[in-house]
């Protein structure tokens, strides 16, 4: 007995100073940012999953410490201001293009979404510890289950609230991980991400030694191993072939011209911009009176002025005759002027352009999801600014709509610049496309980490609706992606080129695209049961009695 009481002594002493560090360390709000940032690893391009658990198992601590409603909030805050200002950092950077009136406002810029959503974290530490009073006689496991549920429902919301911002979902991280991505056609993006937050807070129950972590991870364990082996089969399975018959190919011409922010404006420069646009755009040797054309061009690729001489129009007419008599259609993003007959005034409009080759408009599609203090001023009567594109701001359009035009070219849903971030709502669900064109301008963001992201969204979108998608960014990164994920072809960041691929095949409506969000909505509703189980049952057998 003598023999074991130093032993013993030095294992109190160690353990009492742990819990001194931890106590003091997830006091301080410097930790809790840095914690936060962390995650943002886990995210495009980096793709270290196992980084996310760091904020979530810091935050599932710091929480669990809290005493007040206070202290709560204020460290569920800090670890989602860490979290986001690392993960969207690169937002403010549309600010420093030269010439920007703006540029003073990069600070608030910096902050304004990382505060924001550093509030929907602090509502989430409130009602956590809500749930604590409530339950005070609640196991480890069932906080486990409600903390993850609330984040889940957290990230939901983000999706609409104050418009809705719903980028770097935790599902994400799975995109450097395809055959665990392609549960997002099953379940999609929200169920993967509450799978991944369970995962993610998971070992705070190793950190306090519960009795039921080891069969908590065994049974995660399980479930990851069983979507992996389902993403593998369903990868070894699928087939890439084209849309279109052997007779009628369908070839999508992806251009990515590369022209700076700086000068996209600069109508000085307009004339040369369209010349590389025409020059990437030109039917390569064989390509001519074979198959149907599309050719893809980046978000407000061209305007009014810039086409606005006879020989601009020539010239366009005679790139898309390259390819034959109605053979090519030309998909570009414009600025489209429309004058209100009621007000007497212009209205101006983010748009996708259909044009046959004797430049007649087939269709077209107004973005409507449109974005806050960049193309529209939110509260404009009480700011006295305008949006960041530099005059009045943009008009939205109708919505997600199916455009068929008629000529040859499957039907397909198109979307402006980050329309594509919004989960259920890119297409139209009484007629389901058969393809996605996005055209975009990230030129705003330079070289940072916005790019990628915004890259393996669409990849995302592109699993969950069974779709391929076809990418057309300014200065990148353009893509060819498969309904499965997959990229066909990719022209890197920064550079110009041209991407030319066949239209791969659509999947027939995935899970996803016919229930939605219903396993998200169950599963917040078994893992809120299992939290409160417990204290119901205490509750049925007090009344008996």
């Amino acid at each position: 007995m003598a023999a074991a009481l130093p032993d013993y002594g030095l294992r109190v002493c160690l353990k009492t100073l742990k819990k001194r560090v931890m106590f003091h360390i997830l006091h301080r709000w410097w930790f809790l940012i840095l914690a936060g940032a962390v995650g943002a690893l886990a995210m495009p391009p980096f793709y270290i999953v196992p980084a996310l658990t760091v904020p979530f198992t810091v935050l599932f601590l710091a929480l669990r410490d809290a005493t007040t409603g206070r202290q709560a909030f204020w460290r569920a805050a800090y670890v989602g201001f860490g979290y986001h200002l690392a993960g969207l950092y690169w937002v403010a950077n549309a600010l420093l293009v030269p010439g920007n009136p703006y540029i003073w406002a990069y600070p608030l810029a910096l902050l304004f979404l990382p505060m924001l959503f550093a509030a929907y974290f602090g509502c989430v530490g409130l009602l956590y510890r809500r749930f604590r009073l409530k339950y005070p006689d609640a196991v480890l496991w069932q906080e486990w289950l409600y903390l993850s549920a609330l984040l889940g429902a957290m990230e939901y919301l983000r999706a609409f609230l104050f418009s809705g911002f719903p980028w770097n979902l935790p599902a994400y991280t799975w995109i450097g991980l395809l055959p665990v991505a392609q549960s997002l056609a099953l379940i999609g993006p929200y169920g993967l991400s509450l799978l991944t937050l369970l995962v993610a807070t998971l070992p705070v129950l190793f950190v306090l030694k519960h009795r039921t972590a080891a069969t908590a991870a065994a049974a995660l364990a399980l479930i990851l191993a069983i979507v992996f082996a389902g993403g593998v089969w369903r990868l070894i399975a699928s087939q890439t072939n084209s849309l279109a018959t052997p007779a009628l190919p369908v070839t999508v011409h992806i251009v990515q011209p590369n022209i700076s922010q700086a000068e996209k404006w600069d109508s000085a420069l307009y004339g040369q911009h369209l010349k590389t646009l025409l020059t990437l755009s030109a039917a390569a040797p064989g390509q001519a009176e074979t198959g149907r054309h599309v050719l893809l061009w980046p978000e407000t690729a061209v305007n009014g002025r810039m086409l606005g001489t006879t020989e601009a129009i020539a010239s366009v007419k005679g790139m898309l005759a390259g390819y034959g008599a109605g053979r090519a259609t030309l998909l570009t993003g414009m600025l489209r002027v429309e004058n209100n007959r009621e007000t007497g005034k212009d209205a101006y409009y983010n748009s996708m352009i259909a044009w046959n080759d004797r430049l007649d408009t087939l269709d077209y599609f107004d973005k409507a999801h449109l974005v806050p203090f960049g193309e529209y001023m939110p509260f404009e009567d009480y700011i006295p600014l305008g949006p960041i594109v530099g005059f009045s701001g943009f008009a939205a359009g109708p919505g997600p709509r199916t455009l068929r035009l008629g000529n040859g070219i499957p039907p397909f849903s198109a979307l402006v610049c980050y329309e594509v971030i919004f989960p259920g709502q890119i297409v139209d669900e009484t007629d389901r496309p058969t393809w996605l064109a996005n055209s975009t301008n990230d030129s705003w963001y330079g070289r940072s980490t916005g790019p990628y992201q915004h890259l393996a969204i669409t990849r995302a979108r592109a699993i969950e609706e069974g779709l391929p998608a076809a990418r057309a960014a300014n200065t990148g990164i353009s893509a060819m992606i498969d309904p499965y994920g997959r990229i066909q072809a990719a022209q890197p960041l920064n550079t110009i080129g041209v991407l030319r691929v066949t239209l791969p095949l659509a999947l027939p409506a995935t899970p996803y695209t016919q229930h939605r969000n219903l396993f998200f909505f169950t599963s917040l509703i078994v893992m809120y049961m299992f939290a409160t189980r417990i204290q119901v049952k205490k509750k049925i057998d007090a009344n008996a009695a």
